[in-house]
């Protein structure tokens, strides 16, 4: 069925996967239990849909699978255990698709490494459509890898193919910068096994540029999408001053401490391509790989939260899988395949990191364990400024409402805590009168309108509010 590569790259794909989906198990409630997608959890269960933000349509292939669980009347633990399980089904069965499907092991390479490179944080903070958007971006090419030419597509295949562009365009503004990084790479005047026909470059570039002006200039841009594409304006307001960051230094740093592999790859590439002469594809990897590494640390000039910037990173693990797959070691093997030491070095690395993410669950269980701590030590419904509460433990604040509903309706619906960490508490006191009123970061809700299955709150005594201060 598979050539030697191709089998090679199977097995260990479909071993790591296996993998990262037994952590995902092991730790679903680090996963879930958190910001963005514990909101969105919230939301599936009461709404019984979809719930989509921002115009990022990708976000519905992983949401299926809470619902699905809603579906079959699971508890919250099965709806929780489905929704953290199902991002690593949904990365996986793509990485399938490229190498059983498609026939391109060297695309599924690419998706095994996006998954594995630089993923620490990542693998607990799942929410994010950048890197589910990235992995239809490596379907994408490899189906163009697969039938090379306009000509070689079924109809029903350029349909998929561009439903595949239209999906990723909406699903994050960073994506153009990988979607257009591939596309210039596998461009060729002569198509080859590796390489795709200028006519579908072109046509694929222009559909691009054309949902990006839709979605921008017609439909306009979601607010969250202004506000990070208005971050761009450091550009101008920090120019000369670019290197002296505090996001620069963090980088460096996280790359000693986490990121370890991707100076290691950027190294190798830009010795191949210099040892080969291939100055073309030396400029085109290092004007993307630093024009994008630039764009973010300057875009967050003073840093954030690592989980937050290691999703923005992410592409940047696209840019050296690319290279190092089709370019660097199939130069040391024979008929483009990989020679045999290349897949041990990988195995290797798939096992280091695999460990690396599994022992980057310590800080994200602290912080369940200092909520159940909290639950415990605290009766009753609060309302609840951030200055009472240990901020480098709980990260962020506005998930808390959401955070606090899930993990104390795990054993019983009728145990539901109502406790609300706020920047600005204040802003939520007329409602703290109302004894069967759920206060969330935007939403006030009626006991009834929760779904009861999940969240049945008993205790119709009225909010405490603390007062700010230490």
């Amino acid at each position: 069925m598979f050539r030697s590569s191709a089998r090679k790259t199977f097995l260990l794909g479909i071993v790591a996967y296996l993998l990262l989906g037994g952590l995902a198990a092991v730790f679903y409630l680090e996963r879930t239990v958190f910001a963005d997608i514990a909101f969105h959890t919230v939301m599936i269960l009461k709404e019984k849909t979809f719930f989509v933000q921002n115009q990022r349509f990708v976000a519905a292939f992983t949401q299926a699978f809470p619902l699905a669980a809603q579906g079959l009347h699971l508890p919250l633990k099965g709806v929780l255990m489905a929704y953290s399980v199902g991002f690593v089904v949904y990365y996986g069965l793509i990485f399938v698709a490229c190498t059983v499907w498609l026939r391109q092991w060297k695309m599924g390479l690419v998706m095994l490494l996006v998954s594995t490179l630089m993923v620490t944080d990542t693998f607990y903070w799942i929410q994010s459509e950048l890197p589910q958007g990235l992995a239809l971006l490596v379907l994408a090419f490899a189906m163009m890898l697969r039938y090379r030419t306009p000509e070689g597509f079924g109809g029903w295949q350029l349909g998929l193919l561009f439903a595949l562009w239209f999906t990723i365009a909406f699903a994050h503004p960073m994506l153009a910068f990988p979607a257009f990084f591939i596309l210039i790479f596998f461009w060729r005047k002569s198509p080859s096994r590796t390489a795709v026909h200028p006519k579908l470059v072109v046509a694929s570039g222009v559909f691009v540029l054309l949902i990006l002006l839709l979605k921008n200039k017609v439909l306009g841009p979601s607010t969250y999408d202004s506000e990070a594409m208005g971050r761009v304006e450091n550009l101008k307001k920090l120019f000369p001053d670019y290197f002296n960051l505090v996001s620069n230094r963090n980088f460096l740093r996280w790359c000693l401490t986490d990121f370890y592999l991707l100076p290691i790859s950027f190294l190798a590439i830009e010795i191949f391509y210099f040892w080969q002469k291939k100055w073309n594809k030396l400029l085109l990897f290092n004007v993307f790989f630093f024009g994008y590494l630039l764009l973010v640390n300057i875009s967050i000039p003073n840093g954030y939260h690592r989980f937050y910037l290691e999703n923005l990173y992410l592409p940047l693990s696209l840019f050296v899988a690319v290279p190092l797959v089709f370019d660097v070691l199939p130069r040391f093997g024979e008929n483009g395949e990989w020679p045999k030491w290349g897949f041990a070095v990988l195995a290797v690395c798939l096992a280091v990191r695999l460990f690396n993410i599994g022992l980057a669950h310590r800080p994200w269980t602290a912080r369940l364990d200092w909520e159940r701590n909290f639950m415990r030590e605290n009766p009753g419904k609060l309302l609840l400024p951030e200055s009472k509460v240990p901020m480098d433990k709980l990260l962020l604040s506005w998930g808390s409402s959401f955070e606090f509903m899930l993990l104390s309706s795990l054993d019983n619906p009728s145990g539901t805590r109502m406790i609300a960490i706020e920047e600005d508490p204040n802003r939520h006191a007329h409602a703290l009168n109302r004894p069967r009123t759920v206060i969330t970061e935007w939403y006030l809700w009626d006991y009834d309108e929760l779904p009861h299955r999940y969240f049945n709150p008993q205790d119709t005594s009225l909010y405490r509010m603390e007062a700010s201060g230490r």
